[in-house]
């Protein structure tokens, strides 16, 4: 099962407005892993090996801190839930307060970070074949030995089915049939310490589905492109009714 929990953290929140925090989040990622499982920790901390869990950045909704943790498989879900048991603070370059860890969505919080909340497969149905993907970090495919930032209908679909080939040794999740009928994105440089900058594209694009299978939502889990370990490529999908 696929699933995407979110911690609100207490701290300072123009350090998080300024800076690009996704891989000082990975570091304290697999450090929460450590405490419960080193095996585990150093299995998927492993250069060049497809780990089963994407990350944003720390960012700010309403002016409160907000990181959303996705989890591709169920065993690294239930290592870092555990080694969040009795946890007040973490360090991510400065300290910061955990304020709640939310599992399922709340009504005090914002209706974005609701909906961020999810697992996948469930119940919901797919009601529109009208879809907006839209970005919360910079996407950034890899094509060979060349970047991309503009998303084509290969670049999506040869990213997910690598991931989860490289993750489950299988395809699980089939993409549908869909083209991309608009594209509304912009070029934006990111600073991610300590790799250096990259330049990725922000904004939204929208596809047209040529079948209704739900199996689109699992991007949302894996992200587009590379570094979504490390905050890039973080997206959130809307129908559009």
């Amino acid at each position: 099962m696929l699933r995407s929990i979110v911690l609100e953290l207490e701290g300072e929140r123009d350090y998080v407005r300024k800076n690009f925090l996704g891989y000082q989040v990975y570091s304290f990622f697999i450090n929460q892993l450590k405490k419960i499982d080193e095996e585990k920790a150093t299995h998927y901390h492993q250069k060049n090996k497809q780990k089963p869990f994407t990350i944003t950045s720390p960012f700010l909704k309403e002016e409160r801190i907000f990181i959303r943790f996705s989890f591709l498989n169920d065993e690294v879900f239930s290592i870092f839930l555990s080694s969040l048991f009795n946890q007040k603070k973490i360090n991510i370059e400065k300290e910061f307060s955990i304020k709640k860890v939310y599992l399922t969505p709340e009504k005090n919080l914002p209706k974005n970070i609701q909906k961020m909340i999810k697992y996948y497969p469930n119940d919901e149905k797919l009601r529109s074949d009208r879809l907006k993907i839209i970005t919360l970090s910079p996407i950034v495919f890899k094509s060979g030995e060349n970047f991309e930032i503009i998303p084509t209908v290969s670049l999506i679909k040869n990213s997910f089915l690598q991931k989860q080939q490289e993750i489950y040794g299988k395809e699980i999740f089939k993409l549908p049939e869909f083209v991309i009928s608009k594209i509304n994105l912009k070029s934006k440089e990111v600073d991610v310490n300590p790799f250096g900058k990259f330049i990725g594209a922000v904004g939204d694009f929208e596809i047209k589905l040529k079948e209704k299978n739900p199996d689109i939502f699992a991007l949302e889990f894996f992200g587009l492109g590379m570094k979504t370990t490390m905050g890039l490529g973080q997206i959130m999908i809307k129908e559009m009714i």
